[in-house]
């Protein structure tokens, strides 16, 4: 039964057995209380009604026994003081007290029966009395004689009505008494029943319910200890279900650490742990394949005795800054370690300091082919800046001199050819740039000559840049007057504004309107550039800045474009502490805007 029954259920009756008991014995003390109180009124009421007896006795008494007439010296009859009146109201009295009690009230109303039969003679008496004194005598002595045996039927009715309740007046003390120590008795049962029934309930939470706790808070000390658990409680109350839960639990941690495990063991870096000193305290398998180490031959020794001489004392300051974080931050750093073939491994490394395990976990990811492709694309970038571009210079100049005569005269056709030619080339010379601008860009290296200038220089330059091209175009250019300065590198924003203002150029129909304009707000300068081109559908608004990204595919062929020129103006902006973003909507052409920080008073950008 205890198993099938939840905590609330056990509450229940925790709370509601000494409820329901306590109600119980005070129900048996107000019972005793109200017959108490009951036996008090009775007995209150046994003396009222011999009171009111003892007062038609005393007025029998006073009427009927000479008291009414009395004799004088002298022989001179007087009329008493009494009045005969005060019988019928005695009377009537009594009547009103043994109305409940049909013999008593049978016995007073046959004494007053009787009664009522000698009051007239009795009051005819006094009223004769009152004139013959002597005649009177002799007629109360008359009335005496014959209503002295009515007398005394009164007498012995009121006689029995007084001793049944005079036995009242003597039993009911006694009663009372009796109903007092079963009050008393009464206490002293509860209290000893309340103390055992406590014993019981205690004794029954404590098997019932302690003993089930202790089983779960032994399961918690075992998963601890990584132990098996002790089998799952029965029933359906809440620390079943609780230990249940913890079963649960159990099993999923497990399930857990057995990923965990087979996930370091099967990971493609290597997994280690360090203690403060960077001595490896744990190292995965997979510090046999890349490395060539088997983690035993790994684990103890100082990771220091492993890298790159040259490294280590990076490598050491990066550590002491990851354990003096208190593990808030991973520290991330690169660093070489030699392999066992004695081949050099560039690492990517991510240490994390735990202050409960006083340990550094970390992630030695290996990056040599990376690092290697990288060192390739800066040798191509070497190659693209110095043998393709000085070629391209030189090939651009040699069709300008071509181009002016300067070695004879050139038939039309052949300056068509000439044309294309030089077409190409500002187009390949145009792509090295970007891409020398780009390899910049994601190396870090491209860099800002900050100084104090005017947006209305810069337009104006990007003006005189595009003004050819947006004739030839038949597309017409239009700047709004502005005196905003910018801290900033002109050249660089020369560039954006001239890219944004050439791709509107390249997608605007002829006789179209490409308008720049400059809004100063918050802070920071904006530069907007709006074209009537087909505009970019929603789509690609957020990728448009990303590099050889085209909107269409033909973009790259029909309007010769290599995808790269956003990316260097997302790059340049960005440089700047600046946003750029676009505004389209297709079939209604599109605003390209950057926006960069104000010149402040003291010649700087606006923080």
């Amino acid at each position: 039964m205890a198993l099938t029954l939840t905590l609330t259920q056990k509450t229940l009756i925790l709370v509601g057995v000494p409820v329901l008991f306590e109600l119980a014995v005070v129900t048996v003390l107000f019972s005793l209380q109200e017959q108490t109180e009951k036996e008090v009124a009775r007995e209150s009421h046994a003396r009222q009604v011999s009171a009111a007896v003892f007062d038609i006795i005393y007025d029998l008494w006073s009427a009927f026994s000479g008291g009414g007439v009395s004799t004088l010296p002298r022989n001179l009859v007087r009329i008493d003081k009494y009045s005969p009146d005060e019988i019928p109201r005695h009377m009537k009295h009594l009547e009103d007290l043994v109305g409940s009690n049909a013999r008593e009230y049978r016995s007073a109303m046959r004494a007053e029966f009787l009664l009522q039969q000698a009051l007239p003679r009795y009051i005819d008496l006094r009223r004769l009395a009152e004139n013959q004194p002597i005649a009177a005598l002799v007629a109360f002595g008359q009335f005496k004689r014959d209503f002295e045996p009515k007398i005394e039927v009164v007498l012995n009715a009121l006689n029995g009505i007084l001793a049944e309740e005079q036995r009242i007046e003597i039993e009911s003390p006694k009663i009372q008494a009796g109903f007092r120590r079963g009050v008393h008795v009464t206490l002293w049962i509860a209290v000893a029943m309340n103390i055992l029934l406590a014993v019981l309930l205690g004794i029954y939470f404590n098997r019932g319910t302690l003993k089930r706790l202790r089983v779960v808070l032994e399961n918690t000390r075992l998963l601890a200890a990584n132990k098996p658990l002790k089998p799952e409680l029965e029933g359906a109350d809440e620390i079943a279900h609780l230990d249940h839960v913890f079963h649960e639990m159990a099993t999923a941690l497990a399930e857990a650490v057995r990923k965990e495990r087979a996930a370091i063991e099967n990971a493609v870096d290597v997994i280690c742990s360090l203690n403060a000193d960077a001595s490896f305290t744990a190292v995965s398998p997979a510090a046999r394949k890349l490395w060539g180490y088997e983690p035993a031959e790994l684990v103890g020794r100082s990771c220091y005795d492993f890298l790159v001489a040259e490294d280590a004392g990076q490598t050491r300051e990066r550590f002491r800054q990851a354990i003096a974080g208190g593990g808030e931050a991973a520290t991330s750093f690169e660093t070489r370690l030699v392999r066992k073939d004695g081949s050099p491994a560039d690492l990517l490394w991510s240490a994390h300091w735990s202050d409960s395990e006083k340990s550094l976990f970390c992630v030695a990811h290996d990056i040599t082919e990376r690092k290697e492709v990288e060192r390739m694309k800066q040798e191509f970038v070497a190659m693209v800046s110095h043998d393709l571009r000085t070629p391209l210079t030189s090939i651009q100049a040699m069709t300008s001199m071509f181009a002016d005569g300067i070695y004879g005269p050139i038939s039309e056709a052949g300056r068509e050819v000439l044309a294309r030619v030089r077409g190409n080339v500002m187009r390949l010379i145009s792509l090295v740039n970007d891409l020398l601008d780009v390899e910049k860009m994601e190396s870090g290296h491209l860099q800002l000559n900050l100084k104090s200038c005017s947006l209305s220089e810069i337009v104006s330059r990007c003006l005189d840049a595009v003004g050819g091209y947006a004739s030839q175009q038949g597309v017409n250019l239009q700047a709004d007057p502005s005196e905003a300065r910018v801290y900033a590198d002109p050249d660089r924003l020369v560039q954006v504004l001239v890219n944004l203002v050439g791709n509107a150029v390249k997608f605007s129909p002829r006789d179209s309107l490409v308008r720049i304009s400059v809004l100063e707000q918050d802070g920071f300068v904006e530069t907007r550039v709006q074209d009537s081109g087909p505009g970019i559908p929603s789509a690609y608004r957020e990728s448009v800045f990303d590099k050889f990204k085209q909107v269409r595919a033909s973009d790259a062929t029909e309007k010769k474009g290599s995808g790269l020129g956003l990316a260097i103006c997302k790059a340049i902006v960005e440089l700047h502490g600046g946003t750029i973003g676009v505004e389209s909507e297709e079939g209604k052409g599109s605003t390209f805007w950057f926006r960069i920080p104000l010149q402040s008073d003291n010649g700087s950008q606006t923080p």
